[in-house]
């Protein structure tokens, strides 16, 4: 449940980044960046 809201919350968050964003291509950059550091995060609470 913990890593579901975790999820939730940086999908909200990933949204909120592109829409502030005025450079798209920044934000594809940004991207995979937000995802990598919350995969990590995630991976770390699980061990």
């Amino acid at each position: 449940m913990g890593g579901v809201s975790i999820i939730s919350g940086t999908l909200s968050s990933v949204s909120g980044t592109i829409s502030d964003l005025d450079n798209p291509i920044q934000s594809l950059y940004s991207l995979p960046i937000i995802i990598i550091h919350q995969l990590m995060y995630i991976v770390n609470i699980d061990i």
